[in-house]
């Protein structure tokens, strides 16, 4: 799955890995683990049809939380850095290409009182 595939190389950035280790899951982080963290979330997956072939172009979220506001804000950077306009292959599938769609949440959580940022990312993949 692409999520997974682009999981694996976000891990691949050092920049990321310093800072958050392999703190990146899939929809939500365990309960009281360490801090910062990723999670990402699939919004959408909606197949578009071409004359050659089925793409899919798959929304993903992904939610920074970190101590503070500045932090959360460099982690967000770097993903929005290494993953903005990529295109190639990834774990045997083909991205056509990946854009920023849009700022999410930018707010300090009312629970857990974490910073969170959130950006959405469109990939465009041949099936």
């Amino acid at each position: 799955m692409i999520e997974d595939a682009l999981r694996t190389k976000l891990l691949l950035n050092t920049t990321l890995t310093a800072l958050v280790a392999d703190r990146i899951y899939v929809n939500e982080a365990p309960q009281g683990g360490a801090k910062p963290y990723v999670v990402y979330t699939v919004i959408t997956i909606e197949p578009i049809y071409t004359a050659h072939c089925i793409q899919d172009e798959v929304t993903i979220q992904y939610s920074v939380f970190a101590e503070r506001y500045a932090s959360a804000r460099t982690i967000v950077n770097v993903i929005r850095t290494d993953l903005e306009r990529f295109s190639g292959v990834l774990s045997g599938i083909s991205v056509l290409n990946i854009d920023f769609a849009g700022l999410g949440a930018s707010e300090k959580e009312k629970d857990s009182r974490l910073a969170h940022i959130s950006y959405d990312f469109k990939t465009t993949i041949n099936k």
